[in-house]
């Protein structure tokens, strides 16, 4: 796993079981105005790590880590 998606899967278990914005997460990952191509990117690398039903979409607000 990457430092980003470490960072990513940190922020999203520091915040479990609640929904984390995608600006949120641009915001603290990468500190700058990030595609969102990006972040869908990384997101999908992430759950082919982890399994697709770790990382729930909310659509058109962020995400969310099931545990």
């Amino acid at each position: 796993m990457t430092k980003t998606e470490f960072e990513l899967v940190k922020l999203l278990t520091e915040n479990k079981e609640e929904i984390v914005s995608r600006d949120r997460i641009v915001e603290k990952i990468w500190g700058w105005d990030a595609s969102d191509n990006l972040l869908d990117s990384t997101i999908k690398k992430i759950r082919q790590k982890l399994g697709k039903e770790k990382i729930k979409t909310v659509r058109g607000i962020g995400y969310i880590l099931k545990i």
